[in-house]
Formats: structure tokens, sequence, C-alpha cells
């Protein structure tokens, strides 16, 4: 049903709730390092001549070799995609493609030592700031800021574990 002309139709409660959501400075906070932290993956990538993605399948091969289906499914893209992807990482030389040791049909992805080089030679000056950062604040403190990352991880949960359900209305603030 479409409004009548000139009428405005009534907001839903998903509107409502955030006409009067009230952002605190660790809130607002929390925002800018999420905004910072998409730029730096984009800086990072385009410093690196790789794409996000490319950068992305990097950052989760550094902890580990995996095989080109379980890259696939950690990007959340096809096997085609990730095919794709590897190559290209393959291309810069920042990975390659060896055998499995334990199964022969099938390989694995490592990062090149120039590849993890380069991308946390890239990273470091970050890394550099937030040890400085963490120094700053005793036991008690830090374990504050776990908790508050932790519990905004699952708050991230949220809308990720709910793709394909219907949303449900906020809470009321009042």
């Amino acid at each position: 049903m479409t409004p009548a002309d000139g009428e405005v139709p009534a907001p839903g409660p998903a509107t409502e709730y955030a006409e009067r959501f009230v952002q605190t400075p660790s809130l607002q906070a929390l925002r800018a390092v999420i905004e910072a932290g998409s730029k730096v993956r984009r800086v990072v990538a385009r410093r690196a001549g790789l794409g996000e993605s490319e950068l992305a399948a990097l950052q989760h091969l550094i902890l580990g070799a995996r095989g080109p289906g379980e890259v696939a499914r950690l990007l959340e893209v096809s096997t085609a995609a990730s095919t794709g992807i590897v190559d290209r990482l393959v291309a810069h030389g920042h990975v390659e493609r060896r055998p499995h040791p334990e199964d022969r049909r099938r390989t694995d992805v490592h990062v090149t030592d120039s590849g993890r080089e380069e991308v946390l030679g890239l990273l470091l000056p970050m890394f550099v700031e937030l040890a400085r950062l963490d120094a700053e604040f005793d036991e008690d403190e830090r374990a504050v800021v776990a908790r508050y990352l932790t519990r905004t991880l699952q708050a991230f949960d949220v809308v990720v574990d709910q793709e394909g359900l219907v949303a449900q209305p906020p809470p009321s603030l009042a």
C-alpha cells in the first residue's frame, strides 16, 4: 500500500529506534574505528598493488596454509573466484601452491616470505602504535577493553548470523 499524495508514511520500528538512539562517546569512537579499519584495508591493498579480496586472502594465509576451497569459504566467494584471487597472488609472488603433505590430489596455498614481509611491513607502523597504546593500560583496563571488543564482535554476529532471516523489531528505548 502506498500513501496518498502528500501523506508521509509512518516510520517503522527500526527508524523509530534509530531516531531515538543516543550515540555515546564510546559508540562514536567505535564507529570511527570501524570506518578507519576499512580505510586501512583499502590503503594497504592499494600500496601492495592488491585488491581488497586479495589482501583479505593474504591475511588469512599469513596465519597458515589453506586449501583453495577453504580460502573460498573464508572470503565467502565461489571456488572459481577464489582460484582467481590465488592466481593473482601467485603472479605477485605473494603465495605459492604446494602439494598437500598427506593428500597429493590436493594443493595448499602458502604465503611466501616476501609476501608476508610486504604486507606485515605495511602494517608494522600501526602494530607499533597499537602496542604503545596497549602498554598504557593496566591489566584491569585491558580486561574492560577486551570485554567491550568481545561483546562488539558478538553484536556484529547478530547481523551476520541472521543472514536470510526476517529482521526482528528493535527493543524499545522506553
